[in-house]
């Protein structure tokens, strides 16, 4: 059989355990993965957020406006009631929409776009109401008018509120980027916080024993505690330091931070009188090692969240 040295922690246990028996995790223990988005999540909650809808609301009641205003030009004789409903409820939701945006602690761009947006309203309305009253004169300047309205909404007022939108969505992107970034270094750092790890496990029992007292909270498995981060339910997540590479790998605002708590390495058993078979398995993870797979398979899909590492040297027992 093949035993590993100590020095791998438990690395190339864990592509064994993936090439031979996939899915044999049971017992690997390892860092602890964080999600603290907190006050930042407040923010985008509370201000990127709201600002971003309200900027996609001016800019589609702008424009349906400007749509709807040039139909009831077109259509000549009495004026459409529905028409003239549809126009003024895009006025309306508008000025709701810039109000909202406009209380939404805009800054910088953001609020000098607001500002723009809010005072060329009402001169928007104002070339629409003269084009609508000569219109029904049947002055030909109803439609020089008119002309005016639309050009000001697709040259300046829709450019202002795409440009709003786009400022705000970056804001808010970057706020839920920084919103996954963990605050703590390890489990020294998540005293009273709570801390998932599978039932049974010897991570449930590490974290219970902590000195940092974090509040143990159990779950089937370390899927289940994923969830439960993702819900806002628990503050972290211990398991082996190659399930938590898959669990960052399934949700980016998550990562592996601090030391291993315990070391528990996993390896692949086999029945002594199997000798076929311990050779065929030495003999892929030495196919592994010379043919640089080995390296370019941790590269590939551990050294993202686990870091560098090299193969260890193979200690074979007869």
């Amino acid at each position: 059989m093949v035993r590993w040295a100590r020095r791998t922690e438990g690395r190339l246990l864990l592509l064994l355990a993936t090439v031979v028996v996939v899915g044999l995790a049971t017992g690997l223990t390892g860092a602890v993965q964080v999600s603290a988005r907190g006050g930042l999540l407040d923010e985008v909650a509370g201000r990127s957020g709201p600002l971003t809808v309200a900027a996609v609301e001016v800019y589609q009641a702008l424009s349906d406006a400007d749509a709807t205003s040039v139909s009831a030009f077109l259509t000549g004789g009495a004026e459409s009631t529905d028409l003239r409903a549809r126009y003024l409820g895009d006025i309306a939701r508008a000025n709701a929409a810039l109000s909202t945006a406009a209380t939404g602690a805009a800054t910088g761009e953001s609020a000098a776009r607001v500002a723009e947006l809010a005072n060329y309203v009402p001169t928007y309305t104002g070339l629409v109401a003269t084009a609508r009253a000569y219109s029904r004169q049947g002055h030909p300047l109803g439609a020089t008018y008119l002309r005016m309205a639309s050009e000001l909404v697709r040259t300046t007022m829709l450019p202002a509120a795409q440009r709003l939108y786009q400022i705000e969505a970056a804001r808010l992107a970057a706020s839920q980027a920084r919103a996954g970034e963990p605050t703590a270094a390890g489990l020294d750092d998540l005293g009273d916080k709570r801390v998932c790890a599978s039932a049974g496990g010897a991570d449930i029992e590490e974290v219970a024993k902590a000195a940092s007292h974090p509040k143990p909270v159990t779950a089937a498995n370390a899927a289940d505690c994923l969830i439960l981060l993702q819900q806002g339910l628990v503050d972290a997540v211990s398991t082996g330091e190659g399930i938590l590479a898959g669990l960052a790998e399934q949700d980016h605002t998550t990562k592996i931070v601090g030391p291993a708590l315990i070391y528990s390495p996993v390896g692949a058993a086999m029945h002594h009188d199997a000798t076929d078979l311990v050779r065929f398995v030495n003999g892929v993870l030495e196919q592994l090692r010379s043919s640089g797979e080995w390296d370019r398979m941790y590269r590939k899909w551990l050294e993202p969240s686990l870091g560098p590492a090299q193969a260890p040297s193979p200690m074979y027992q007869d």
